[in-house]
């Protein structure tokens, strides 16, 4: 009878708490908004913080999933692409918002060489705040285009709350940091100076690009993105000066017959990455064009001897 009478006010001092406790605390909520899906691509918005604190920015990503074979497209990339872009009417306590593009993979489609991403990418955004330490409500629609052996153009619409308060870093801290890291900085703070952007005529001209290292470069790379009408595809890379200085020469190929056929003066995203170096920095191709070698003079000769003068199918 004891152990009963001793169960039963254990209960009624629950019930008590309980009563007396009518809005328990909640757990936090991560900051960020559900998946949106549409096909086999995922984005959500996250925030790298859980509430705004002092200072005039937040840090935020636009988090995307795509299943085996989807792609969405890099900011400066060949034509018939369409990368993500960002409207953020209907946000209070935000001034802009500036998307910001890591390192794009360059993704084969048939004969054609575009630059994307796949599987999993996060799109950093810094969003500036009208002030500082006050509640920002960010209303953001998201447009963009995933293609696979079909393209589908999407819409998401994200309804995000970024509290005033602490700004302790969120869950998602860590990997919208890691994709910022990716993006490319200004040459110089990587040690890092272009020396010279020259181009070739034609229909596939060649694009020679040259780099100067205060420190040997390792296994540099360039990645190229201009006018859409131009394609670039991975360099052929030539060490000089003990490993200081690198040329590329890339394959270019003009997609576009109603662009005049040359790079000279036209501006271009180049983007160097080297052993976790990454610069870039817009460049003007020089007036003066690339001198052509012999051999591409005999394949277009060639060329001019097929039928219908060498025209791909």
């Amino acid at each position: 009878m004891k152990l009963m009478r001793l169960i039963t006010a254990v209960l009624s001092i629950i019930a008590l708490a309980v009563v007396a406790s009518p809005n328990p605390t909640k757990a936090t909520e991560p900051p960020a908004t559900p998946w949106d899906k549409s096909a086999d691509i995922s984005v959500r918005l996250i925030s790298a913080s859980a509430a705004v604190g002092d200072e005039d920015t937040l840090s935020l990503g636009l988090h995307f999933k795509l299943g085996p074979g989807w792609r969405i497209y890099w900011e400066n990339t060949t034509g018939y692409s369409f990368h993500p872009r960002i409207d953020t009417s209907g946000s209070q306590n935000v001034a802009s918002l500036n998307l910001l593009w890591p390192v794009p993979t360059r993704i084969p489609v048939y004969e054609h060489i575009t630059l994307g991403y796949t599987r999993e990418v996060v799109l950093p955004i810094i969003a500036k705040l009208v002030e500082p330490g006050k509640a920002a409500r960010l209303r953001v629609k998201v447009i963009y285009l995933a293609c696979s052996e079909i393209c589908i153009p999407s819409t998401a619409n994200f309804d995000l709350d970024i509290p005033a308060g602490d700004p302790k870093p969120s869950e998602f801290a860590q990997l919208i940091n890691q994709y910022r890291g990716e993006i490319p900085n200004n040459p110089s703070s990587q040690g890092v100076k272009f020396d010279l952007v020259q181009g070739g005529t034609g229909k596939r001209p060649t694009l020679k690009v040259v780099a100067i290292s205060n420190e040997p470069f390792s296994a540099p790379d360039l990645v190229v993105g201009g006018p859409e009408s131009f394609e670039f595809s991975q360099p052929k890379v030539t060490l000089t000066e003990g490993g200081r200085k690198a040329t590329f020469e890339v394959p270019t190929v003009m997609i576009d017959d109603f662009d005049p056929e040359h790079l000279q003066g036209k501006e271009l995203t180049i983007i160097l990455s080297d052993s976790g170096r990454i610069a870039g920095q817009i460049l003007t191709v020089s007036k003066e064009p690339l001198a052509r070698s012999p051999w591409a003079k005999l394949v277009d000769f060639v060329r001019g001897l097929l039928p219908n003068n060498g025209a791909e199918s």
